[in-house]
């Protein structure tokens, strides 16, 4: 009676640990990272076209850092497509993934393994062997989320009525690098 009291609550600060080693691995701002804008590709109306980093996305205009550091804005009467290139998730959904798999592996291992003489063993086994094709299962599976979550994404602005185009400025402020700016 004992030994299971005590391996259900290892089982518990396992589960504890590692999702406290999962919420500081996701966190850029533990490491003191300043998140970086999307790289934009802007078309103006008449044809021309400037690239760069997105800063902040304005009411009436959207402001970039060329590669040269240099910033440009622009009136969104200008603006024809707004082209975004967003950043490949597929390493975070891997290991976020390969986390969440390997930990819900390792907690059936040890929860549901048999009691007894060999209980000790027999849960060590299941957990590992468990965890293991849970930790696959997971990496797998998190690598397609993470792969479909980037890419190219295009935005139009030619043509857009107000409401349209409101919902059009919110969803490119997702990849600025200041979302609130005035």
């Amino acid at each position: 009676m004992n030994s299971q009291r005590h391996t259900g609550s290892a089982a518990r600060r396992f589960v504890t640990a590692v999702l406290a080693l999962f919420s500081i691995l996701l966190t850029t701002d533990a490491f003191g990272a300043q998140k970086k804008g999307s790289t934009v590709i802007i078309t103006l109306r008449d044809g021309r076209q400037a690239s760069g980093e997105l800063i902040a996305v304005k009411p009436k205009s959207i402001l970039i850092m060329d590669p040269a550091g240099k910033d440009a804005s622009f009136d969104l009467t200008e603006i024809a497509v707004v082209k975004v290139f967003r950043k490949s998730k597929a390493g975070k959904g891997a290991l976020t993934g390969f986390l969440i798999g390997a930990g819900a592996g390792i907690t059936t291992g040890i929860l549901g393994a048999g009691t007894g003489e060999d209980s000790g063993f027999v849960r060590g086994m299941a957990a590992m062997f468990l965890g293991g094709i849970g930790g696959v299962v997971g990496l797998v599976g998190g690598l397609i989320a993470g792969a479909s979550a980037s890419g190219e994404l295009d935005i139009r602005f030619e043509g857009a009525t107000g409401l349209s185009l409101k919902a059009d400025l919110q969803k490119l402020t997702k990849y600025a690098r200041y979302k609130e700016f005035r």
